[in-house]
């Protein structure tokens, strides 16, 4: 039988990442968010994260394992992580750990209000065209 999931130690937690990074996904054409999805490293090596955004293959988007082996980030001085990979994608790590999900999704939306966002759904729009044609 498995372990019990406990709501505060990890249902909560997974709860609110999938929907800080859900609410990326619907502000951003061509970018998926998924939740407990297996991954696959390559012939002997799979992983199952508890949540995820990739970039559409129809948008581009072609997954694969980075040369920093996914090196912690650490927040700036006002304690947001920003994504190098998806541009506007801002984590508000303190509010998060205090709950503060209203300062969370206000961040968030702060980053897909930037230009780099709108040039990033722009890019993965272009291919998706291109794709397609």
């Amino acid at each position: 039988m498995p372990s019990p999931v406990r709501a505060v130690g990890h249902s909560r937690p997974h709860a609110t990442i999938l929907w800080w990074l859900g609410t990326y996904g619907a502000a951003t054409p061509g970018v998926w968010t998924d939740d407990n999805v297996t991954v696959r490293l390559d012939l002997d090596n799979d992983v199952q994260p508890d949540a995820m955004l990739s970039i559409d293959p129809d948008a581009g988007g072609r997954s694969r394992l980075s040369d920093d082996d996914y090196r912690p980030l650490s927040p700036g001085v006002a304690g947001i992580l920003e994504s190098r990979v998806f541009p506007g994608l801002r984590l508000a790590v303190g509010a998060l750990l205090q709950g503060d999900m209203a300062r969370v999704l206000s961040e968030l939306q702060n980053g897909v209000r930037t230009p780099e966002h709108a040039a990033f759904v722009e890019r993965l729009q272009s291919a998706g065209d291109a794709v397609r044609h």
